[in-house]
Formats: structure tokens, C-alpha cells, sequence
């Protein structure tokens, strides 16, 4: 779990050209926050817009998917 933002800086070497085509979030403000029957969609995965450099928010889980050119 991030617990401050963070800007993520990866190095594949050997994977040759890499783009970035999908960055996902989960997060929630309070870290032990969940999904209940009361609010069941309360945390869900959110597309987040692709940036040069992705930052990583707190208290999240990200993923990421690569094309390899």
C-alpha cells in the first residue's frame, strides 16, 4: 500500500520499447475503508488517465498494463 504520492519511475531493460496503454486505481480516502451491503461498489477499479509520469496516490493499488513495441 502507497502511503504518500508517489511518482513511479520503471526501468524494464531487456523488454525493448514499452508504452503505457492502462493504469487502474482502487482507493479510498480512509485506509481501512471497504465495500459493505450498505455500500457495496463503495471501493471499485477507476481508469485513470495516462500520464508520462504516473503517480501513485495513497493509500492505493494500482496496475498497470504495457505494450511491448
Amino acid at each position: 500500500m502507497v502511503r504518500e504520492y508517489l511518482e513511479m519511475d520503471l526501468q524494464a531493460a531487456g523488454f525493448g520499447d514499452m508504452e503505457l496503454i492502462e493504469h487502474m486505481v482502487l482507493y479510498d480516502d480512509q485506509p481501512l475503508a471497504g465495500n459493505t451491503f450498505e455500500q457495496p461498489e463503495r471501493i471499485v477499479p477507476q481508469d485513470v488517465q495516462i500520464a508520462q509520469t504516473p503517480i501513485l496516490r495513497k493509500h492505493s493499488w494500482n496496475m498497470f498494463r504495457y505494450k511491448v513495441n
